[in-house]
């Protein structure tokens, strides 16, 4: 079901994009972005904080049966509504400012970008406010529920994309008050699912101070860890918008929306991973729940190939198809954009291996200090009259340092072996992409006689041959392949 949400969500969100492109056009879309972008860099990334949520529910069912789940919801809330108030506070204050008189608007559109702001700020708060809720599903393994829930979610969003059409006012204005009134349904959904999922988890009116402050020693460092991806992503964006104004931040919008449908697959896989991690961690198993996070890491990879390497090579002919009108940059923003992904989607499994010990503040500040120096070396490089495309370079660049360094501190604060993840992660990970390479690069020829559905067709069977042969051990193809005749099985039996 999981499975089946992500890439029903994956191909409706790419078409609602195109539609709300096709509403308000690139310049009104790299303006909300822009904004959005600025609320997300003051209120810290808040995506990732559904880890810090889910990693204590996890832990408590490990540990104690999930005796505390009440307690830890509650004291959650109290905490996540008192960090929202904060955002919100420095988002009316600082980032109101920032939005009328730093960033680059062109001036017919100044009115509507402080007009979208408010409704920009209630869309983050409310995906915020909601990651408690989200964090007890994942951690009791409810992928059900939350495939649902993000499915409702996904296709009110292209209803919605589809009502601009009868928007008479301005249509910017018109989305961003759509996106914050679905924020606050999914918000509510979510919570009434949870509660009715998971009973033991009840509100209750009374203040939880010491599990607060024990909530509160953990998030403080994953906030520090969550904002410097956020810089690194907001920040890029900003720097953007003063070197190129919006019509650049629309093209680089595009690109990573093209870019986070594939991530999002990855992410999704990764919470199937998440609990069974943490959970072997609190019962003091530590060499499985490493043997687990280097598996996750290397079906991380294997996954995000198969799905983003013909994304890399026929950049330029899907995003024809899916735009029809493709602004300049955006194909060349992509291919580095999916090249700054592989190793962030490698690096979940040891961030979440990382966090579910009590140690996390050196993780937390080699994984957060390398994406920190995105935005100064960016900078510095936009001054000297670099291209747009610096920013994703710089990423790239930083993600694959910043993922030796989380597997050197995980080695430092646990009994976790360099060595095997170089033998079982990263040499399978070179051999399937040189052989992918080469086996799609060296037929160039051949592709140009082929009609071009043909053409990603046997691409695909090229790429998933290498992924089977290249990136499985024997024993894993053998796996696959017995749970695939055990799926159909019954159904053949059943004919006779």
């Amino acid at each position: 079901v999981l499975y089946l949400r992500i890439i029903v969500s994956m191909l409706v969100t790419l078409y609602t994009t195109r539609v709300i492109l096709s509403a308000i056009g690139v310049e009104d879309f790299g303006i909300y972005l822009t904004v959005l972008s600025l609320v997300t860099l003051i209120g810290l990334s808040v995506g990732g904080m559904t880890t810090a949520a889910a990693r204590f529910f996890a832990l408590d069912l490990g540990q104690t049966g999930g005796q505390r789940q009440s307690e830890i919801l509650n004291a959650s809330l109290q905490l996540f509504m008192a960090i929202g108030a904060l955002i919100a506070l420095l988002c009316l204050t600082l980032g109101y400012w920032l939005t009328t008189h730093v960033l680059t608007i062109p001036p017919a559109r100044a009115a509507a970008a402080s007009g979208i702001f408010i409704w920009v700020l209630l869309t983050f708060l409310f995906g915020f406010w909601v990651l408690p809720f989200r964090g007890l599903l994942l951690a009791h393994e409810r992928m059900d529920v939350f495939a649902a829930v993000g499915l409702v979610e996904v296709f009110l969003r292209l209803f919605a994309a589809l009502a601009l059409q009868f928007v008479s006012g301005d249509k910017l204005v018109g989305h961003s008050i759509l996106v914050c009134l679905l924020a606050i349904f999914g918000c509510v959904l979510t919570a009434l699912a949870a509660r009715r999922c998971i009973p033991a988890a009840r509100l209750k009116w009374r203040l939880y101070g010491a599990e607060v402050r024990e909530i509160l020693t953990f998030v403080r460092w994953d906030i520090f860890s969550r904002f410097s991806p956020a810089l690194r992503t907001e920040g890029s964006a900003l720097l953007l918008n003063l070197y190129f104004g919006p019509a650049v931040n629309g093209a680089m919008g595009l690109a990573e929306q093209a870019n986070r449908a594939v991530k999002q697959f990855i992410f999704n896989m990764q919470m199937a991973f998440n609990p069974q991690i943490v959970r072997l961690y609190g019962q003091s198993l530590p060499a499985g729940a490493g043997e687990l996070a280097r598996a996750a890491s290397r079906y991380n990879f294997l996954m995000f190939f198969l799905l983003a390497f013909p994304l890399y090579v026929n950049a330029v002919l899907l995003l024809g198809w899916w735009l029809v009108d493709v602004p300049p940059n955006t194909a060349l923003f992509l291919r580095f954009a999916v090249i700054a992904s592989v190793c962030e989607c490698m690096a979940l499994p040891i961030m979440t291996l990382g966090l579910a010990t009590d140690r996390v503040k050196l993780l937390q500040s080699v994984a957060g200090g390398t994406l920190l120096l995105n935005v100064p070396i960016s900078a510095l490089l936009l001054a000297q009259s670099s291209g747009p495309v610096v920013v994703l370079q710089v990423a790239a660049a930083l993600s694959v340092v910043g993922l030796m360094g989380r597997v050197l501190v995980i080695r430092y604060t646990m009994a976790f072996s360099v060595r095997r993840y170089l033998i079982d992660v990263i040499v399978p990970s070179l051999w399937v992409l040189v052989l992918g390479y080469l086996a799609v690069y060296s037929l160039s020829s051949l592709w140009s006689t082929l009609p071009v559905l043909i053409e990603l067709f046997v691409q695909g069977c090229l790429i998933l041959l290498v992924v089977a042969v290249a990136g499985l051990s024997g024993r894993e193809r053998r796996h696959f392949r017995a749970s695939i005749e055990a799926r159909f099985r019954p159904a053949a039996k059943g004919k006779h």
